[in-house]
């Protein structure tokens, strides 16, 4: 996979979360980034099988 620049959506995400986020926010916010991460590895894993 190439590395290839972030959109400026997840750009702003990442700024966000860096420098503005409520600290209550932070948990939930982590709970979806890993939930996206999950679906996008086994999506990727599924890809991979199907060659």
């Amino acid at each position: 996979m190439k590395n290839r620049k972030l959109p400026k959506s997840a750009i702003k995400t990442i700024r966000y979360i860096k420098y503005e986020a409520p600290d209550e926010k932070l948990a939930l916010l982590e709970k979806e980034l890993a939930k996206a991460m999950k679906q996008r590895k086994s999506s990727y894993l599924d890809k991979e099988g199907m060659c």
